[in-house]
């Protein structure tokens, strides 16, 4: 896992409380703005100079070029705040807790003295209490009969986890082939316990940071976090990037994903937003595409921080730190909160944020959850922009053992917005160029209630398939390539809201170091929406770059790359297979080779059965032992699809090398190589 090291001249410096400080005298937390920043000729250096003396990385920077001019990817927001203002404080005895670029501001505690005295100071330009918060209180789950849930054919096996994703459609999008890799999605919460779950076994994880304790460890340590520290984190991941098939599948289950622990719950449950801010301008930096957070501030116990007319979209630091982050590219989702049934009722900051989504809750019947918090914002605008299942919503609990992994149902909009992200995640997955607020007018217009919007639903349920193809035709991300003889073929889903001509779908191909791609039509396969083309090796050779192009049914025209033919796919042949055993009767029975090969973490297996038959696929390594049996009872005639996690028969994630599977239906029987790359 990559090491992150955070300087004071880059996001904040956890410290003990000023020596000069009387040990009897209470402190409060305060946010110390500064007037102005040292002055710094951005135009001067080149961005990538820049980038580097900023620490933003390469991906923050071509999520910026999105929304910003490519000469203006890093702005006065990047700067840090002036060292000799901090050097001033530290004289006077004062230890910032947190340092935020963007708000060009400090978190620090104080005394009534030190406070006074902070406030006089010539580079200060304003002193405000620190607000504190709270995880969207959550009422009594409810008790569901999960059993009686339907049940629908899909490439995956969703267990448990099925209605809360069929009910926004996601199921649609995973069978089409998207299912978010390639984003990265950044979560801020209480903490995350993804070691020792079965559900996370899979989990793409790039980073993450404890901004409470200053590391890298966001579940629970011994002598340091309360036992249920990083409950409420774990159960959000779980929505997003859990995995395990039959249990529960996260709507984006194969995006990457950055997580920044910023709750403090040493004796309640307590959130202070000068942490929330480190963590989004951390997540930016690292190149967070989506960030998910189920996290409020409003008043905390008897003291009041903001009231309902500060949910107006510029005053909370939280909703302006949202913005600036949408602003750098990022697609924010919010959830709006569990108030709607008590004194308070609205959402809040940073869900009033002008260009986050909003996220509330219903059921598994689409009715509005009595708990979800209303709108509108303070200065009028309609808020949620969306709702999803937040009702018995079947999540991971956190475990440390994962062969006995546990799983729980909760309710709260704290559990519909990850859900929602995910759908982010894959519209963008779909169409990466999108600006936030494209995502969000993705979600909002092709959602169930898009005609007549209201504070209660926003734009209403949220249609995860729909959105994916509001913004033009889409494609799966991966598309198959398999060879047999002397022959490839290659198979892609395509499909468009206006629908796909099937007579305009093209294959784009040219070897490496070409000038000139060409493109062959592609026919249309048995399967809705896909299509496919078998070329013969004397054309392509063993290696070749390619992509893929449609029109659909009004003329729009789609590539795929999203910058083909400037961009291609790379494709080099690798002998991978190996057959063996009866397959005396090719012509009735077919193994197909595993697509992606070689792998990691998971691969699809297809097969093909002419007649009903007890069938069993079961994965091998090289001295013969079983691995994992995938399925072993009568199956019915026609293409079987299964996918295969990587994982052995207790959870554990398999090592490097090469493994067999075997189909063996009635009297047939074949073997095939695939090669698992860690």
């Amino acid at each position: 896992m990559q090491k992150f090291i955070l300087s004071i001249t880059l996001l904040f410096t956890i410290t003990t409380i000023s020596p000069l400080l009387s040990q009897k005298e209470k402190t409060a937390k305060y946010w110390v703005f500064f007037k102005a920043k040292e002055a710094h000729s951005l135009q001067k250096a080149s961005q990538a100079t820049l980038a580097k003396q900023f620490d933003i990385s390469e991906k923050a920077l071509k999520r910026r070029s999105k929304v910003l001019s490519p000469n203006n990817l890093i702005d006065n927001y990047d700067l840090p705040v002036d060292a000799q203002n901090i050097r001033m404080l530290l004289e006077l005895g004062l230890q910032p807790t947190v340092q935020s670029k963007w708000l060009n501001a400090v978190s620090i505690n104080l005394t009534t003295v030190e406070l006074a005295t902070i406030k006089n100071l010539s580079f200060v330009k304003m002193v405000r209490p620190v607000a504190k918060g709270t995880l969207p209180p959550a009422p009594e789950a409810s008790v569901v009969d999960f059993s009686l849930q339907k049940r629908q054919t899909h490439e995956l096996d969703y267990g448990n986890s099925l209605t809360q994703n069929e009910l926004i459609n996601v199921p649609a999008v995973h069978d089409f082939g998207i299912t978010g890799e390639g984003i990265i999605i950044g979560l801020i919460d209480s903490g995350f316990r993804h070691n020792g779950h079965e559900a996370f076994q899979n989990l793409k994880l790039l980073g993450e940071f404890d901004f409470i304790n200053n590391d890298e460890v966001t579940e629970n340590q011994t002598g340091q976090d309360r036992s249920d520290q990083d409950e409420h984190g774990t159960w959000t991941l779980s929505l997003i990037a859990g995995f395990k098939e039959g249990q529960l599948i996260g709507a984006a289950f194969d995006a990457d994903i950055l997580l920044a622990k910023t709750e403090f719950v040493p004796t309640e449950t307590s959130i202070e937003e000068d942490f929330w801010v480190a963590g989004i301008e951390w997540l930016e930096s690292q190149g967070a595409d989506v960030v998910s957070s189920s996290l409020g501030y409003n008043n905390f116990s008897d003291v009041s921080f903001y009231d309902q007319s500060d949910m107006d979209g510029n005053t909370a630091v939280t909703t302006i730190a949202a913005d600036i982050a949408a602003k750098k590219g990022i697609v924010v989702v919010i959830s709006a909160g569990n108030d709607g049934s008590n004194s308070w009722g609205i959402i809040a900051a940073p869900a009033d944020a002008d260009s986050v989504i909003t996220v509330g809750a219903v059921d598994s019947g689409n009715r509005l959850a009595s708990f979800s918090s209303r709108g509108p914002t303070a200065d009028g605008r309609t808020k949620p922009d969306v709702v999803a299942m937040g009702v018995t919503t079947y999540l991971a609990d956190p475990s440390t053992d994962p062969a006995n992994s546990k799983y729980t149902a909760r309710d709260g909009t704290s559990f519909a917005c990850p859900s929602v992200a995910g759908v982010a995640g894959l519209i963008l997955a779909a169409h990466p160029n999108l600006t936030p607020l494209q995502v969000r007018n993705a979600l909002r217009s092709t959602a169930d209630n898009s005609f007549t919007p209201n504070n209660d639903i926003g734009w209403g349920l949220v249609d995860a398939y729909r959105a994916i193809l509001f913004h033009g035709p889409a494609f799966s991300t991966k598309p198959e390539i398999t060879k047999a003889g002397d022959a490839y073929t290659i198979q892609i889903n395509a499909d468009s809201k206006n629908g796909v001509d099937a007579n305009e779908v093209y294959f784009g191909y040219q070897f490496p170091g070409g000038e000139t791609a060409k493109e062959e039509k592609m026919t249309a396969d048995t399967e809705l929406n896909s299509f496919q083309i078998s070329l013969p090796d004397s054309v392509l050779g063993d290696s070749f770059q390619y992509y893929f192009k449609l029109t659909d049914q009004t003329g729009i025209t789609a590539y795929h790359p999203n910058n083909a033919p400037t961009d291609f796919f790379t494709f080099t042949f690798s002998p991978s297979s190996v057959e063996g055993g009866d397959s005396s009767n090719p012509e009735i029975f077919q193994l197909a080779q595993n697509f992606p090969n070689p792998f990691n973490p998971g691969t699809k297996i297809n097969f093909e059965l002419k007649v009903s038959s007890k069938t069993s696929l079961t994965i091998y390594n090289t001295l013969g032992q079983k691995i994992k049996l995938l399925e072993n009872k009568s199956l019915p005639v026609g293409q079987h699809k299964y996918f295969w996690n990587g994982t052995d028969e207790n959870g554990r994630q398999v090592v490097s090398g090469v493994y067999f599977y075997r189909l063996a239906a009635g009297k047939f029987s074949q073997v095939k190589k695939m090669i698992v790359i860690k």
